[in-house]
């Protein structure tokens, strides 16, 4: 273990943990804690199960996840150290700043044909494990919001989500079951990141390498089309933009953003990067899959939002509130658009 640790940089990412870059005499690094008792089920079980899954992935994909060094506890608090990646951009900055589409190409047929080296291994599986996923990660995500504000919010028939009025999630949720159900037919799964949002990939652009971190172990379904859904939270539905906007607000016409009674209002800005991106793993989709497996992916995507409600419970109410919305109202657009 390297001694006299003299700096510590908060980084973003971790939900319930912290992940922070760490400085030393001999090396620098970069640490993710968890508190061992707090929120333990969202906190600590899930940082243990991502450090197991990452130290399988380092063995069975060199390269492709930073190494794990070391991991102990210290005090009230469990800890593993990672291998700093030197020169690397987080791909959501990067994808985000960038007004080039050449360099976003290079950039997205790399994270391609990374993704595809984690999915190219298969396992046997069954349609019926999306009633499992539908009731594990969905069903339960719901029943464990037990915030009385956001309570009372859930229960308003319809939300008016920047203008637009959309059945809330809680009422559709049957309908969204039965869909789900009935156009999951996947008789494999494959090795997968489990929470690949743009936020969670590297990017080395000197090097066009890509690196995954913060992979998640309770998925449910293991499937390339989650992964998939995961992407789309970032460049479809914006998620990590929104809820940096959210950290931000700092009064109730702060980026628009308002809740009052049903109306939910954020002021979310065009970004080229992101929209271009979009457009890519889109048409990619599109190309790749059958029209069933693609609505599968985008019924993964809005699940996204539910599954994430408990985490946010515990730390913003508002985001609660927001991203059930977002859900409701991807729900619906969904729908229109297949004439469902």
């Amino acid at each position: 273990m390297a001694d006299n640790i003299y700096k510590k940089e908060k980084l973003k990412g971790g939900s319930l943990s912290q992940t922070s870059l760490m400085y030393s005499d001999n090396e620098v690094f970069v640490r993710k804690e968890v508190h061992l008792s707090k929120n333990r089920e969202y906190g600590f079980r899930r940082w243990y199960s991502q450090l197991k899954r990452q130290q399988r992935y380092n063995l069975m994909f060199p390269g492709l996840f930073p190494d794990i060094l070391r991991y102990s506890v210290d005090d009230e608090n469990a800890y593993f150290d990672m291998e700093y990646i030197e020169k690397s951009v987080n791909a959501l900055d990067y994808v985000a700043k960038e007004s080039d589409p050449s360099k976003i190409d290079a950039f997205f047929n790399e994270l391609i044909k990374q993704m595809n080296k984690l999915h190219s291994l298969k396992m046997k599986s069954c349609p019926d494990i999306a009633r499992l996923y539908i009731r594990e990660e969905v069903g339960q995500s719901i029943s464990a919001c037990v915030n009385l504000e956001f309570l009372e919010f859930s229960r308003n028939e319809f939300i008016n989500y920047n203008g637009q009025n959309v059945e809330t999630f809680v009422k559709k949720y049957e309908e969204f079951s039965k869909i789900l159900k009935k156009l999951y037919k996947e008789s494999h799964e494959s090795f997968s990141h489990g929470n690949l949002t743009l936020e969670n990939i590297l990017y080395v652009p000197e090097e066009g390498r890509i690196v995954f971190i913060d992979p998640y172990e309770e998925n449910i379904i293991d499937s390339n089309l989650a992964d998939y859904s995961q992407l789309l939270q970032s460049c479809n539905a914006k998620y990590e933009m929104i809820d940096s906007l959210l950290d931000k607000d700092n009064g109730p016409d702060h980026y628009g953003f308002f809740v009052k009674g049903n109306e939910v209002s954020i002021d979310i800005p065009n970004n080229f990067g992101l929209d271009y991106f979009n457009t890519k793993i889109n048409e990619f989709l599109k190309n790749e899959l059958s029209q069933d497996s693609y609505k599968v992916v985008k019924l993964l995507e809005i699940s996204q939002f539910i599954r994430m409600l408990p985490f946010k419970q515990e730390k913003s109410i508002k985001k609660m509130i927001v991203f059930y919305s977002l859900a409701s109202k991807l729900f619906y657009d969904l729908k229109k658009s297949y004439g469902n």
